[in-house]
């Protein structure tokens, strides 16, 4: 008989969730002038084959930054100017070492008030 993996349900949290060989993780923060981490967490002994989606519901003038960062290095960053398109509502493609400690973060750079901002992070697990 083949051992069932089942699923963890820790969301809406920073956590990630693992269903058989898939895997997601999605959160939502109050986002200020402060850099404001929206997911955090450890990957296993697997890598992840997936993509990161930001958005924030308002368009309201603001000028936000988006972060990824994998064992406290940066390695995803933009910045959704509400002069330009709205970059932030769109799927960015991201392969996650095993091991890693990964950080999702966004900033509001020219806000007065804090804006709901909305991170998921969805994929395949490999090497499970």
């Amino acid at each position: 008989m083949a051992k069932k993996q089942i699923a963890t349900f820790l969301a809406p949290n920073k956590g990630l969730s693992v269903v058989g060989t898939h895997c997601y993780a999605y959160n939502n923060a109050a986002v200020g002038t402060a850099e404001t981490t929206i997911l955090e967490f450890t990957t296993g002994k697997f890598y992840i084959v997936g993509q990161i989606h930001y958005s924030k519901n308002t368009f309201d003038g603001d000028d936000m930054q988006y972060q990824l960062y994998f064992n406290g290095s940066l390695v995803l960053g933009f910045t959704d100017q509400y002069s330009a398109n709205d970059f932030a509502d769109q799927a960015y493609p991201i392969v996650i070492p095993p091991l890693t400690l990964v950080k999702a973060t966004s900033t509001d750079d020219t806000g007065d008030n804090a804006r709901p901002v909305f991170c998921s992070i969805t994929g395949r697990i490999y090497n499970a």
